[in-house]
């Protein structure tokens, strides 16, 4: 299936305005700009008002800071097509930080991911080591008071 473009709506009657390109996943795609959806359904998150986190079922982490003129893909280097990143946050404390949680129960790896980047996706580190095996995580998020507490 081609992958999904994403579009941007800026009031509700205004005609949709496509912020990204339909593209596949593989080698090329990983450098490739502007942004590639997956094969279905992606998860986004705004936090300031050029900056778009969006996250796909097969791995793609990608992110634009001016509004979506420009992609700059941020793919944890670990994952490949086979971890659905089922949701990704960006931070209220930092505007370079995001997080992500990885789903890869499917293929029979029942161990939870979280990730976690300081420097808007060009480093990631797991979050994971300390979560017991049988735990699941679907969402990280920031608690919006103290920056310290997931």
């Amino acid at each position: 299936r081609p992958a999904q473009p994403l579009f941007r709506l800026r009031r509700q009657r205004d005609r949709r305005l496509a912020v990204s390109a339909r593209s596949k996943r593989g080698p090329a795609a990983r450098s490739a700009l502007p942004l590639q959806l997956g094969s279905t359904a992606g998860v986004f998150t705004v936090r300031a008002r050029r900056l778009l986190w969006v996250a796909t079922d097969d791995g793609n982490v990608q992110l634009t800071r001016d509004g979506g003129s420009t992609w700059l893909n941020v793919m944890v280097p670990t994952l490949d097509a086979d971890a659905r990143v089922v949701s990704i946050e960006a931070s209220h404390a930092s505007p370079g930080r995001a997080y992500i949680a990885v789903d890869r129960h499917f293929t029979g790896d029942m161990r939870a991911y979280v990730f976690v980047t300081d420097d808007y996706g060009a480093t990631w580190r797991s979050l994971s080591a300390n979560l017991d095996p049988a735990d699941f995580v679907h969402v990280v998020r920031e608690d919006p008071q103290n920056a310290a507490v997931l």
